[in-house]
């Protein structure tokens, strides 16, 4: 047995119903990507009915779900037969797997990009309120692309940005209704997004606070109330972190978010 190729996305989702939804929270990145038509797919792969992998563009990491060892082994085989695949993200133990088993690296890789934890949120333990919330709209996309400028920075998401490509992301997603705000005396001071829904659940990302007001529980602030928000239409609310953030890491459990499991970021090569 060994990894082939998925000629079309409604077979890629009959496996990923099979394959995600007893474990949503832990496969919201992978899951949520392929139910969004909007993504591209570079690559779409298929472990017999066991396992998937998607890669949206030549310029994203690949997204596999859990293998075992057979599987791991396999994959590894597979990416270096197809060298133009730079980064992979999957659970922790499943990264290692595939690791294990890659017989050539280049001089500096793997390199370890994030390493991350996923957490499930069911009930929001709300801190203190002491402003409201709403929901950015197109007078707001000067704001809203700068901070998502300064978040790829912070978050290590991109290296070099482009103010035009954070400019594009930031319309769709206010249009899309998927950027929410803290407001402080008429002014925004933190900002948290909706993203990737799955059948279930959906995910909070794009968490971010300016230098200038970080320290003032904006961001425990903003989370809770999307999150609450969210639970009148889902099941569950999920999130990554990084946790090389401890405080990150600190509000989210604050708030009720609670471990499913470890994920890992690796650049493969150059």
């Amino acid at each position: 047995m060994s990894w082939k190729s998925i000629t079309d996305k409604a077979q890629l989702k009959k496996l990923a119903k099979s394959i995600c939804e007893k474990q949503e929270a832990k496969y919201s990145l992978l899951y949520g990507m392929i139910l969004d038509d909007v993504f591209g797919s570079h690559f779409m792969l298929q472990f017999e009915d066991q396992a998937i992998a998607l890669q949206t563009s030549p310029t994203r990491p690949i997204v596999i779900s859990d293998l075992d060892n057979n599987q791991a082994r396999e994959f590894a085989l597979w990416l270096e037969n197809n060298t133009e695949v730079k980064e992979i993200v999957g659970t922790k133990e499943t990264v290692n797997l595939i690791l294990d088993h890659l017989r050539s690296s280049e001089p500096g890789y793997p390199e370890l990009l994030m390493d991350q934890r996923i957490y499930k949120l069911e009930q929001v333990k709300k801190p203190e309120i002491k402003y409201h919330m709403r929901q950015a709209n197109p007078k707001d996309l000067k704001l809203v692309s700068e901070w998502f400028y300064q978040f790829m920075l912070d978050a290590l998401v991109m290296q070099d940005p482009k103010r035009d490509l954070i400019e594009k992301m930031a319309t769709t997603r206010i249009d899309n209704n998927e950027v929410y705000l803290l407001v402080k005396d008429g002014n925004p001071v933190s900002m948290a997004c909706s993203n990737r829904p799955t059948i279930n659940g959906i995910t909070v990302n794009g968490v971010f606070t300016p230098i200038e007001h970080r320290g003032n529980g904006f961001a425990a602030e903003v989370v809770a109330l999307l999150s609450e928000k969210l639970l009148n239409e889902y099941s569950f609310c999920c999130l990554y972190t990084d946790l090389n953030n401890p405080t990150s890491n600190k509000i989210y459990t604050n708030i009720g978010y609670e471990t499913v499991c470890d994920s890992l970021h690796y650049k493969i090569r150059e």
